[in-house]
């Protein structure tokens, strides 16, 4: 699953979150209905994956197995996207977070936020979705977390191929935007399939860096911070526009059964 410049694009929609409500975002869907009937619209419009965050009935984030289950369940009643559940939601002790992989998605979010402080965390996820068959998406936010990722590969805690997550969060400037970019995926080790997130107001121009440079992409209200007075942009349209981006640069979107075919092949 290695980024070409001219091969197909991998656009994941991330539509929920953890932190966001319908008072932040009217548009944002917390319930399993509404996230179902966002993600088969966003796969309509170009996505093939799916990160995904449960909420429970009173809209706070949650790690029940069961609320996953409905998601995945309405979903597959509509597309077979590639189903991406989320282990990295703050605010719940690492067996709670592993708890939906009893389902065996076909991928986890891995986020190693904590790899300097509290590194057993990492190495216990790691074990659960290598246990279960499960693809990481190893999730970082600086240079030094991905340089955390090529000593867990050369020991053996991370096999290829790897699924990288550059989350950009919110440069100052787009020099500076572009700059983070660059270096983690320079950090990143040969072969790997790397995707980035947000970028704030430069998301756009990181986005297309990010296509020019084989990258691929995540778009969804999960990454977009609210502005009050803001148009009220839904995921549908967040995944139109990365799709458009890397369109105008010659790299169509990859199809759910693409993005499978492209692990098998790594793993060949």
């Amino acid at each position: 699953m290695q980024g070409q410049s001219s091969g197909s694009i991998v656009v994941i929609v991330a539509p929920t979150g953890s932190r966001y409500m319908k008072a932040d975002h009217p548009q944002i869907p917390l319930s399993p209905r509404e996230i179902a009937e966002d993600v088969a619209a966003c796969v309509e419009a170009g996505a093939s994956v799916a990160h995904l965050h449960a909420r429970g009935p009173d809209g706070r984030s949650t790690q029940d197995p069961e609320v996953y289950r409905e998601i995945i369940e309405r979903i597959r009643e509509r597309t077979d996207v590639v189903i991406q559940l989320s282990i990295g939601a703050k605010g719940f002790t690492v067996d709670e977070a592993l708890r939906p992989l009893v389902l065996e998605p076909e991928m986890a979010s891995l986020p190693m936020r904590n790899v300097a402080t509290q590194p057993d965390d990492v190495l216990q996820m790691a074990a659960a979705m290598k246990q279960r068959g499960v693809v990481p998406s190893i999730d970082g936010s600086s240079l030094a977390m991905f340089e955390a990722v090529g000593a867990l590969r050369r020991d053996g805690v991370f096999a290829d191929p790897l699924c990288l997550g550059f989350i950009l969060g919110e440069p100052a400037t787009l020099d500076e935007a572009q700059a983070r970019l660059q270096s983690f995926a320079a950090a990143a080790p040969a072969g790997a399939m790397w995707w980035c997130a947000k970028g704030g107001a430069f998301a756009a121009e990181v986005a297309a860096a990010a296509v020019l440079m084989g990258g691929h992409l995540r778009a969804g209200l999960e990454d977009v911070v609210p502005t009050p007075g803001a148009p009220a942009v839904g995921n549908v349209e967040l995944v139109r526009r990365v799709v458009d981006i890397a369109r105008a640069q010659g790299r169509p979107t990859a199809t759910a059964a693409e993005v499978r075919a492209m692990f098998r092949a790594a793993r060949d």
